[in-house]
């Protein structure tokens, strides 16, 4: 059986080398989400997923023998993997893209048509990150059926 728990917690001290090893402190990632930019530090994205996987790491600690199914939290791990990602790539990709667009654009004057195009990336890319977030409920799912599951046993 795979220790859903100690998956999380090298995860989350992975993660907190990976910020302040690999990601500059002057590194940001940009969100134009429903009219509004949004400016966020990637360094402290990536501490606060850090944070969430040691807070999953003990939570699947302290409740591991309420749980109702080991797949279950393996599939909460690759998802979480996946957020990190995606989160990851989005960062490189924006790198790249806007690198690119704003050195086209310095040369000539910028179109729409390129915006868009970033546009309906970083679309996808929030898209499949709120899924990727909203699949981490899977864990209370798990808990929670476990809970029903084992008090239904004990009546019978």
């Amino acid at each position: 059986m795979i220790r859903v728990d100690y998956l999380f917690f090298i995860a989350g001290i992975l993660l907190i080398i990976f910020a302040f090893l690999v990601i500059p402190s002057e590194t940001y990632y940009h969100y134009y989400i429903l009219d509004h930019y949004y400016t966020l530090i990637a360094r402290s994205i990536f501490l606060v997923l850090a944070g969430l996987a040691l807070f999953f790491g003990t939570l699947y600690r302290l409740t591991v023998r309420f749980l109702f199914s080991n797949t279950w939290s393996i599939m909460h791990f690759v998802c979480f993997v996946c957020l990190i990602v995606n989160i990851w790539t989005w960062g490189i990709f924006e790198r790249v893209y806007l690198e690119d667009y704003f050195n086209q654009a310095s040369a000539t004057k910028q179109t729409s048509k390129e915006s868009a195009i970033f546009i309906k990336y970083q679309s996808v890319y929030l898209n499949s990150a709120l899924i990727l977030i909203f699949l981490q409920l899977t864990y209370f799912a798990n808990l929670i059926y476990g809970l029903i599951f084992q008090k239904s046993n004990k009546s019978s």
